[in-house]
């Protein structure tokens, strides 16, 4: 921040003071920003364009809506959405899966591949948990139900549970096919 932005009138400051005025101001405005929003969260769920982030320093769930394109901020704009909004890379979106570190940036939301300190019993047991069901479906077959203009629905070979993926990430896949899911993707 720039004192330049603020009228003062006819006050003159020594560049000494103007550099640590406006330092006392940016650190300020971080520190802010870090009470108002969490930085770095583990994706807990994925919704369309809202992700839901857990926290690992206190275990607590938020919901954040993800846009790609100015069609999607105006289609959450219409659906009355107009805060915890956040702009990723369209690639980094269809890629994103349970698990996956993000951290969010200004208005910006980003794949994050540091370490996280979990501070609290809850995020440790969420986590935990989460985890434990990506190891169990890591290798697993996947059998794709159906395909729409943009998604991809897959159930479990055993008829157990649904999920989807990005068309755009697997254009080849056809109804029917077979499919392993290998380091959070999928293979024919």
């Amino acid at each position: 921040m720039n004192l330049e932005n603020f009228n003062l009138g006819k006050f003159i400051f020594s560049n000494e003071t103007k550099n640590f005025i406006s330092n006392f101001i940016n650190e300020l405005a971080k520190t802010l920003n870090k009470e108002r929003n969490m930085n770095i969260g583990v994706v807990y769920g994925l919704e369309n364009e809202k992700i839901t982030l857990l926290n690992p320093e206190n275990g607590k769930e938020e919901d954040v809506y993800i846009y790609t394109s100015n069609e999607t901020l105006e289609k959450l704009h219409n659906q009355g959405i107009y805060e915890n909004i956040y702009k990723m890379n369209k690639l980094d979106f269809y890629n994103l899966y349970s698990g996956q570190k993000v951290q969010l940036n200004g208005d910006k939301c980003e794949l994050y591949n540091g370490e996280i300190d979990i501070k609290s019993d809850d995020a440790w047991y969420k986590l935990d948990d989460l985890y434990g069901v990506l190891r169990d479906n890591e290798n697993t077959n996947f059998v794709v139900q159906k395909i729409t203009d943009d998604k991809i629905y897959l159930t479990h070979e055993n008829g157990s549970g649904s999920i989807y993926t990005y068309k755009e990430l697997y254009p080849d896949f056809c109804v029917g096919d077979i499919v392993k899911r290998v380091n959070g993707k999928y293979i024919k």
